[in-house]
């Protein structure tokens, strides 16, 4: 399930004297910039804006307030700010100005209201009312993920130590059966934390036990990092969340955790947006490098 927690609205930017919108959206950047950069510090973001406007029809002298409001759109710690807001603020909405003139002539702008910011908390993570979620099944088909069926809130435990003692390949990968019980696992430390485990809580584990975790996530074609590790312990865990919703119906949050090396790299490239359709792609990439080595867990949460 993809949480959105309505925040707090961004104080609106309202113009004195400004009559050009493409001026006035360049210089309510700086405002937009500080703000968010503030209330990334507590979650990631989506983010949309609304851009309201005097309107008036020379000829008869009437006039109308018109909005023009812009999709959500997410912003997280490695978001280029000043090119997000151009590609989804300033540019998308002088387009609509643009053609809202040209489709209803007439109307000409003649004063700026204001330019308000929506901001909402967003919470790729949250926990699962089942402890067993299916896989999709173009994921499924690939034979490359392994999902094992626990039936506790210790899915996180289970996909570490499914990391560090692969099953046998004559067992069951996805039952628990085929690998030893966190509780028995030496040396793995998970004391005053709570499970499911929340993201506040993996730098603790981290530390705990010499283990680098990095958390992603993606939606639709565009893959970002929820949690970058600020260690760097031999041991390394790449973590990929996968929405069912990106596939199904959004009802269910699964968490794999990626374990090639490769992987690191794949994600980068997706990243980067080089994949242009992520369900054919993604079926090439777990079949080409991920190999059997990713970990499904069904409960995490913020």
């Amino acid at each position: 399930m993809w949480n959105l927690v309505l925040m707090e609205e961004l104080r609106r930017v309202t113009n004195i004297n400004i009559k050009d919108p493409k001026f006035f959206l360049k210089r309510a950047f700086k405002s937009f910039s500080l703000k968010i950069k503030k209330e990334l510090k507590q979650s990631l973001l989506k983010v949309n804006a609304i851009f309201s406007a005097n309107f008036v029809k020379p000829h008869t002298a009437e006039t109308d307030v018109k909005t023009f409001l812009t999709k959500n759109e997410i912003i997280d710690n490695t978001t280029n700010l000043k090119y997000w807001y151009k590609k989804n603020i300033e540019e998308k909405i002088l387009a609509k100005l643009e053609n809202f003139q040209e489709r209803d002539s007439g109307w000409a702008l003649f004063q700026i209201i204001h330019l308000k910011i929506n901001i909402n908390q967003f919470n790729p993570i949250s926990v699962s009312s089942s402890t067993y979620v299916d896989l999709p099944n173009f994921i499924k088909k690939t034979k490359a993920v392994i999902n094992i069926k626990n039936n506790d809130e210790y899915c996180f435990l289970w996909s570490i130590v499914c990391a560090l003692y692969p099953a046998p390949s004559h067992k069951n990968s996805s039952a628990t059966s085929s690998y030893p019980h966190f509780t028995q696992v030496q040396g793995l430390h998970y004391y005053d934390i709570t499970f499911p485990i929340g993201l506040k809580d993996i730098s603790k584990f981290e530390k705990m036990n010499s283990i680098s975790i990095n958390v992603y996530t993606f939606e639709k074609k565009e893959i970002f990092p929820v949690s970058l590790t600020k260690t760097d312990f031999e041991l390394k865990i790449n973590l990929l969340i996968i929405p069912c919703d990106a596939f199904l119906k959004m009802t269910n949050t699964e968490l794999e955790l990626l374990t090639d090396p490769d992987m690191l790299c794949l994600l980068n490239e997706v990243y980067e947006g080089e994949f242009h359709n992520v369900r054919t792609d993604m079926e090439k990439q777990i079949i080409s490098l991920w190999g059997k080595n990713i970990i499904l867990t069904n409960q995490f949460h913020i």
